[in-house]
């Protein structure tokens, strides 16, 4: 009996300590929403006609909706996320009652007409993701108001319009996509102002006129592939912490800056279809940390430099159809991690180096359409792992190497 009275002291001591640890939290997870916020769900139910499970009628955070809706103690919104939701139809202008909204998703849900100049008046918002909407019309100045951003991706959208200076306001920004729309004009020279910037992708849009000097003062990812014309800024070499350097398919002229050596940490520089000439600089044997350079389709026109041979981390080398001299520097031998080389539409004279041989990660080799002359060497046959290899439209004399027969795994000659 004294341990039945014990056992059943237990469970009420322990029926007591679940009821104050649970209770509050049930409360405070059933926290009824403001009546702005719900005024604000009332408006979305109108241009969206969607109730998001009741939310409209009955709105608290106890909602099966709340993974669309997330709201604090006091009953305001800070979290909306609503990705692919069909929503068609506009943003509400009371998105102004969400006062302290920090992060608003609308990925590929549907919204339509404008962005709202309400907007501005979500001062707390830190994450602004409107990706894969039919969105037009252009970028309101309310926007830039919002001083605590520092994530936006404003992305495969209709935007037209210019990108205003006021952009420079944001400095709090750390990653910045406009990808995909149709703004048109020149990048700002503000865009200078956004120092904590890691990412900025300008690309797919209208964009003219030449690079702003001001862009040195970036951090980490650029990629701007529009219409632009000019020349690249030497100031690109002050972007010491830069990675991927994305400037294909615009209308550059002039050479590369030989700034372009100071960029230590670049992995990737992808600077093809273009209308860059002259010489490729010598400091590009200080870019070590490269394994992507793609510069084909310019009309680059000198000798294609033998610092390359210093950039032995690379996988991938194009320099194609351009109008490259001279012959193939051996030390081009020295890029052992190489997987593609691409060399063909040149004007490349003399033999193909035999230092070619140590290139065994190679899967494919383009040489063709030069004026290359002599005999295939032997220690082609070292690349084991080869698929490709154009030779045609070249000067080349001599037989077929025995020691190509080695080569297994080649689907075209």
């Amino acid at each position: 009996m004294a341990r039945e009275r014990v056992q059943r002291a237990l469970a009420l001591v322990w029926c007591i300590t679940a009821a104050l640890v649970v209770t509050p939290l049930v409360m405070v997870h059933a926290q009824p929403l403001e009546v702005s916020q719900v005024q604000f769900l009332q408006d979305c139910k109108a241009a969206w006609d969607q109730d998001f499970d009741g939310w409209s009628n009955n709105p608290d955070c106890s909602s099966s909706a709340s993974s669309k809706f997330e709201c604090d103690s006091s009953g305001m919104i800070v979290k909306i996320s609503l990705q692919y939701a069909n929503l068609f139809g506009p943003l509400p202008d009371s998105i102004s009652n969400l006062r302290v909204l920090s992060s608003l998703d609308f990925y590929r849900a549907q919204v339509t007409g404008s962005i709202p100049g309400t907007i501005g008046s979500l001062t707390s918002l830190l994450s602004l993701r409107l990706v894969g909407n039919p969105l037009s019309g252009s970028i309101p100045a309310a926007f830039f108001s919002l001083a605590n951003l520092a994530y936006v991706r404003i992305e495969f959208n209709q935007l037209t319009g210019a990108i205003p200076a006021a952009i420079g306001s944001l400095e709090n920004l750390s990653y910045l996509s406009l990808y995909g729309n149709k703004f048109t004009n020149s990048i700002p020279a503000s865009i200078g102002n956004l120092t904590n910037l890691n990412h900025l992708d300008l690309s797919n849009n209208e964009l003219t006129d030449s690079i702003p000097e001001t862009i040195g003062s970036l951090a980490t990812l650029t990629q701007i592939s529009n219409q632009l014309t000019g020349s690249i800024p030497a100031a690109i070499g002050s972007m010491t912490a830069l990675k991927l350097l994305q400037l294909s398919f615009n209308q550059l002229i002039g050479s590369v800056p030989a700034t372009i050596g100071s960029l230590l940490a670049l992995t990737g520089m992808i600077l093809n279809n273009n209308q860059l000439t002259g010489s490729i600089p010598a400091t590009i044997g200080s870019m070590t940390a490269l394994q992507r350079l793609l510069l084909y389709e310019n009309k680059f026109n000198d000798s294609i430099p033998g610092a390359f041979g210093k950039l032995t981390t690379l996988r991938y080398l194009y320099l194609n159809k351009n109008e490259f001299t001279g012959s193939i520097p051996t030390a081009i031998g020295n890029l052992t991690n190489l997987a593609k080389l691409a060399l063909h539409y040149n004007q490349l004279t003399g033999s193909i180096p035999s230092g070619i041989g140590n290139l065994t990660s190679l899967r494919s080799l383009g040489l063709n359409n030069n004026q290359l002359s002599g005999s295939i060497p032997a220690a082609m046959g070292s690349l084991a792992d080869l698929e490709y290899l154009y030779l045609h439209q070249n000067q080349i004399t001599g037989s077929i190497p025995a020691d190509m027969g080695r080569l297994t795994r080649l689907l075209l000659l």
